[in-house]
């Protein structure tokens, strides 16, 4: 029996992207998925895609929450979450149809599994270590908090839900940014191992009037 993924994806005014993410992660492979989407108070039609969604899928469920912020939306999710494995996806975004299969064939190396990207846009390249393998904690945070390479985003990542329930580990809601890096940082500090998947899984699109970027 496959360990279910719980994947998480904050969502505010969203309606243009987010088909294309929820359709990606609808194909794919790993099927043992629960996908919370958090409706972050939105004003467009971002409800109705979830629950198009939702309605032909009963992987995905929507949650809404009145406006407060990614990093409130991502705690709110994991509040419902009941996977092994968390994951967290930008509404942005699109995925790699094995994109979750590749990261959790690593679950049993691992505490924090984590992948290549593309990023994708004016400059659209493929974001790599260079490598496949295990790394130390100490590499794992150089490569997230000072490289591009793995990155400082939960984005292309896959955590263990129960070391974050034992920590007590949530994002940072008073932050505007970096909270991702600081979410990261405290579950590296819990973990004790580290694996890479060298592969371009995650399509990280940069949009510079998407509200998420900004």
């Amino acid at each position: 029996m496959q360990p279910r993924v719980s994947l998480i994806i904050p969502a505010y005014n969203a309606a243009d992207s987010l088909p294309a993410c929820l359709k990606s992660i609808a194909a794919q492979t790993y099927s043992a998925l629960q996908v919370l989407v958090v409706d972050d108070g939105s004003t467009d039609n971002t409800a109705a895609c979830i629950d198009a969604f939702a309605e032909q899928d009963n992987r995905f469920t929507r949650i809404t929450q009145p406006n407060s912020g990614v990093a409130s939306a991502r705690n709110t999710g994991l509040d419902q979450a009941t996977g092994e494995m968390i994951g967290f996806v930008d509404a942005d975004d699109t995925a790699e149809p094995d994109y979750i299969a590749s990261l959790v064939a690593m679950r049993s190396q691992a505490d924090l599994i984590s992948c290549g990207y593309r990023r994708v846009g004016a400059d659209t390249r493929i974001i790599t270590l260079g490598r496949s393998g295990a790394l130390s904690r100490e590499e794992m945070l150089t490569e997230t908090l000072c490289s591009e390479r793995i990155g400082g985003g939960c984005w292309n990542k896959l955590f263990r839900h129960d070391l974050i329930e034992q920590a007590q580990l949530r994002f940072d809601a008073s932050l505007s940014v970096g909270e991702d890096m600081l979410f990261l940082t405290e579950y590296a500090l819990v973990a004790e191992r580290f694996w890479h998947v060298d592969q371009p899984l995650y399509n990280y699109i940069t949009q510079p009037d998407s509200i998420t970027r900004q």
